[in-house]
């Protein structure tokens, strides 16, 4: 899975802290983030210049079969986006 962040302001964006379900992450094995976490399933992505975009990716193995919801939360001070997902893992 790979999420892009752009930032669209006019000012550099100090910290922008993103931030997948936890629940989503645990039906899953072998969970591989770049860039690593600091906290539990939370990417914090810093000095983002106006216009530029990051890259956060998961490497994520199905563990349990079925279907599987969860959400992406991307945070800037006081403003948020947030992603819903839902995959499918086959047999």
């Amino acid at each position: 899975m790979r999420v892009s962040i752009r930032n669209l302001s006019p000012v550099v964006a100090d910290t922008v802290k993103v931030a997948f379900d936890t629940a989503y992450i645990g039906r899953f094995s072998s969970v591989r983030f770049d860039p690593a976490t600091k906290t539990a399933y939370t990417v914090d992505l810093t000095d983002i210049q106006p216009s530029e975009s990051r890259l956060v990716s998961v490497e994520l193995w199905g563990q349990d079969y079925g279907n599987h919801r969860g959400t992406i939360v991307a945070r800037h001070g006081s403003d948020s986006a947030i992603v819903h997902l839902r995959t499918l893992v086959f047999p």
